[in-house]
């Protein structure tokens, strides 16, 4: 069972263009899931956007040394906070993060208009994720 969402802040809630992001970040929590953002925005704008969504959880690339395309990123984040692959998914509109979180394990959904080899799910919609959350 999803339990915890690794979420992408630069593409997918930011910038929010649809002014989606809030409405997004509450229906997520409404369903008793925990938000991790991952993220390679500088260490103010993540914070910024963090607070902002009341995001709590947030690995800062910057800060903690490893990229969104190295699979020991997401083990961290696994061993940080107690979580399992089965319990996880991921949003971002980068392929090769997702394909990182993937060769851990971690389940994959890619936001964006143009396929994405070895996602799980292709997405163009925030609302598209919510349908997932609800499935699982």
């Amino acid at each position: 069972m999803i339990n915890t969402v690794l979420l992408d802040l630069y593409g997918v809630l930011y910038p929010d263009q649809n002014n989606q992001a809030t409405n997004f970040i509450a229906k997520i929590k409404d369903l008793g899931i925990r938000i991790i953002a991952v993220t390679n925005l500088s260490p103010d704008s993540a914070r910024q956007i963090c607070d902002q969504h009341s995001i709590i959880t947030a690995y800062i690339c910057q800060e903690i040394g490893l990229d969104k395309t190295d699979p020991q990123l997401y083990e961290k984040i696994l061993e940080d906070n107690d979580l399992t692959t089965a319990s996880m998914i991921m949003l971002d509109d980068t392929c090769a993060n997702l394909a990182a979180a993937k060769m851990v394990g971690i389940k994959t959904v890619y936001f964006g208009q143009n396929a994405c080899p070895g996602s799980d799910e292709v997405i163009n919609s925030l609302s598209d994720f919510l349908l997932i959350l609800n499935k699982k």
